[in-house]
């Protein structure tokens, strides 16, 4: 009897938990199945069906290499979609996985009638920056931006906009060192505003540089039209119109207040922070629509450290100017590597003329327009390089002995600094072959906009 009583309460108990818990409910997991099922093949007949449409417009091409994958040709991958250009197809990552080490990067599209060429000389303190002023001076280039007006009151303008030693919001460069809060101990002369606007420097740098443009230009067919007035018009052949290379940093400066935008820029605290954002220029330059490149110059680590820190006292010590240098090396590589395809020239205005330097130094005589070079002799200078000899003296302590037995070498050597100066150095080598590497790449891009 007990064990029937058990049961009995045990099955009531059991259809009790059955119709709490719903355990006597139909199992829905045979309709979830189904439809998991129908969801999984719908979506692999919408996957090959896309796959078929991107192989049969050109997406895609079957290949034998380890991906199975390939891009198609950018002619192809243009006509399937739009007709776009080498940029367009560069920003939708067309070609741009090789030759990252040299920055090999397609241009974004600017003016393809620009009449001005923004020039910057980008280069470590005390590699010949000041010795670039005599040069632009007497070039061609430099007379017609004086003929045309544009320097000094416009050349001026933006240099100040770009860097401000006094007031120092007003510089986009200059603009890092603004002292907030007395975090740094001022400078006597010196204004510290609380902010700089840089929006408002980025406007006014893009209209000063579409100003330049559009005055020159305006200068230029002046003189066609002189010209058309002198002569028949069926005798009339209108001169050749050429592009003119403006220095950003280079040109002479009325006051002296911008510096010459070297790396570092100024003496003072703020001097690591003050060195020129390569990156926001030329980011201006093509919303701009101007046409913007630059020239590297370098020299000698050794006689960098001497020229700006045992002869002058541009840093507080030896050991601060090489590491200082070593760091702005960093960033030059790095400005480099982003903007390859500008790059015109690799120059160094101190070293011996070996073959290298020779080609590079006419090929900064061209861009500054120093008139030509006549070609059928080949030991002919050209009159760039019969000035620069003119007004070029070798440093005293470079030109008794070679680099490599300098006093200031023994020096470094003497006070324990190898270490970092080998740092130093290395980073020179790497980024003089880096530049060399890119100068192929303005031919192949830069001077076809």
């Amino acid at each position: 009897i007990m064990n029937a009583r058990t049961l009995h309460h045990g099955s009531k108990q059991s259809r009790h938990n059955q119709a709490r818990y719903g355990m006597n409910r139909p199992n829905p997991r045979p309709k979830v199945m189904v439809f998991v099922a129908a969801l999984a093949i719908s979506c692999l007949a919408s996957s090959v069906l896309f796959s078929r449409v991107l192989l049969g417009t050109g997406f895609l091409a079957l290949s034998n290499d380890s991906t199975g994958l390939a891009r198609s040709s950018p002619q192809e991958f243009g006509s399937a979609i739009k007709r776009i250009t080498p940029d367009d197809g560069n920003a939708l990552g067309v070609g741009t996985s090789n030759n990252l080490k040299a920055g090999k990067k397609v241009p974004p599209p600017v003016a393809k009638n620009s009449r001005l060429h923004f020039v910057f000389f980008i280069g470590l303190e005390g590699t010949g920056h000041h010795l670039v002023v005599p040069l632009v001076n007497a070039s061609n280039s430099f007379k017609q931006l004086q003929q045309s007006d544009i320097h000094p009151k416009h050349t001026n303008e933006m240099k100040r906009l770009l860097f401000h030693s006094k007031n120092r919001s007003t510089g986009l460069w200059s603009a890092p060192c603004v002292i907030p809060n007395n975090w740094e101990k001022p400078i006597p002369g010196i204004k510290y505003p609380t902010k700089p606007n840089v929006t408002h420097l980025e406007h006014s740098l893009i209209e000063v540089l579409q100003d330049m443009e559009s005055k020159f230009k305006t200068w230029q067919d002046g003189l066609v039209e002189a010209e058309k007035n002198k002569e028949e018009a069926s005798a009339f052949h209108p001169p050749t119109i050429s592009m003119t290379t403006l220095t950003v940093n280079g040109a002479p400066d009325e006051p002296d207040n911008h510096g010459q935008a070297s790396y570092p820029n100024f003496k003072g605290n703020c001097k690591p922070r003050a060195f020129p954002n390569l990156d926001a220029w030329y980011s201006i330059c093509d919303r701009a629509k101007v046409r913007c490149s630059h020239v590297y110059i370098y020299r000698d680590p050794y006689e960098v450290v001497e020229s700006t820190t045992i002869k002058r006292p541009y840093n507080f010590n030896v050991m601060d100017a090489i590491h200082l240098y070593t760091m702005m090396l960093g960033i030059i590589r790095s400005q480099l590597l982003d903007h390859g395809h500008r790059t015109l020239a690799c120059v160094s205005l101190f070293e011996s003329m070996t073959d290298r330097n020779l080609e590079q130094m006419k090929i900064l005589g061209d861009v500054l327009d120093f008139g030509p070079v006549n070609k059928e002799d080949d030991d002919e200078d050209g009159p760039f390089l019969e000035y620069f000899h003119s007004i070029f003296r070798k440093p005293i302590s470079a030109s008794k002995s070679n680099a490599t037995n300098t006093r200031t070498e023994m020096q470094i050597a003497k006070w324990g600094y190898g270490l970092y100066m080998e740092s130093f150095k290395k980073l020179h080598h790497e980024v003089i072959e880096l530049c060399f590497e890119q100068q192929g790449l303005y031919n192949d891009h830069g001077a076809a906009n």
